[in-house]
């Protein structure tokens, strides 16, 4: 599954750094959709045919099996277009609020899975848009469901979703194949305080229980929420035993080498 990418521009700078496809999570068409943004709105270029070689020639730099140009120049000018007569621009968040009457309106609703929900669905509201408190299209029922940390079937996700709009905590779009919820309590007020700072669409709902209660935590590397033995914790058990097991690798290994 394609992952929503919470700042566009520095993702697609790495890329530029690396040029590997297999370290990209995204689909060609959303590494071709992102080089022609870059180009378009870092460097001013506006002629079709001059982006097109552009893209062609970092596709070329990356390592995709029998990349010909002949092969993608349709849906290359095709994005080009599309981007050009919209102006797209890259969404580069770096830290998103969840402000303190949002984070107290998320804890009144529902059980965990609730607030959970809600909870990712207002980052990804801010991420779309600082101000009309919309979700995007883009961010699919799985998208969601893997950020809030929600380990149900799409089916039960619908449910909570239902209980979310009868509560009156979002509203739907009525508009036909889009998938768009408002948040109904949207803080617009910059003067309201900061509850919590986000930077990741990852384990959004693990780090929002993790809030409420400093006995938890997440773990820094699988993102699983976990009771906390001591202050110190950051990783989970099975997550440190792996890391202990791969420094004494490393230690063995450097000791071999003396």
């Amino acid at each position: 599954m394609e992952k929503l990418i919470f700042n566009e521009k520095l993702y697609t700078e790495e890329l530029l750094k690396i040029h590997d496809i297999t370290q990209c999570d995204i689909t060609i068409y959303k590494l071709i959709y992102y080089l022609v943004i870059y180009y378009h709105q870092e460097y001013g270029i506006t002629d079709k045919k001059e982006l097109a070689q552009c893209i062609n020639n970092e596709l070329q730099n990356f390592n995709i099996v029998n990349y010909y140009y002949e092969s993608y120049y349709k849906l290359i000018d095709e994005i080009i277009r599309n981007v050009i007569k919209n102006d797209i621009r890259f969404k580069e968040a770096y830290k998103i609020p969840i402000y303190q009457n949002e984070y107290d309106i998320i804890k009144s609703c529902g059980d965990k899975k609730h607030q959970k929900l809600l909870f990712t669905l207002y980052v990804m509201a801010r991420w779309n848009n600082n101000e009309n408190g919309w979700t995007s299209s883009k961010s699919k029922l799985a998208h969601i469901k893997k950020s809030a940390n929600l380990y149900c079937s799409i089916d039960n996700m619908m449910f909570l979703m239902h209980d979310l709009i009868v509560g009156g905590y979002i509203m739907n779009t009525k508009k036909a194949g889009l998938f768009r919820f408002h948040m109904l309590n949207f803080n617009t007020d910059k003067n309201e305080p900061i509850a919590l700072e986000i930077d990741s669409f990852d384990n959004l709902g693990n780090i929002f229980i993790a809030s409420q209660d400093n006995k938890y935590t997440v773990c820094k590397s699988c993102g699983r929420l976990i009771k906390k033995t001591n202050n110190k914790m950051v990783y989970c058990k099975k997550c440190s035993e792996q890391r202990h097991k791969e420094q004494d690798k490393k230690y063995q290994k450097n000791k071999r080498k003396v």
